[in-house]
């Protein structure tokens, strides 16, 4: 079973995006969050459908990227 939410924390360490950067998505409306109490919970599904909509990487991308890559699901 998938969880419903992930904390900004666990966002930031699936993704690899700054807070900063996590609330301009969030502001954006390219996810959808919610708050509980003083922390604020990103949707399992927004975070899914905002991570497939992110471009592939070209071919030939350098070889200091592809870990990083791989860690979020993304084919090199």
């Amino acid at each position: 079973m998938n969880p419903r939410f992930l904390t900004l924390v666990e966002f930031t360490n699936r993704y690899g995006l700054r807070r900063s950067s996590i609330y301009e998505l969030i502001n954006a409306g390219s996810l959808a969050a919610v708050k509980a109490g003083g922390k604020t919970l990103i949707t399992y599904e927004s975070a899914e459908n905002w991570a497939n909509s992110l471009p592939a990487m070209p071919r030939g991308t350098p070889a200091r990227l592809r870990p990083a890559m791989a860690a979020r699901g993304i084919a090199a």
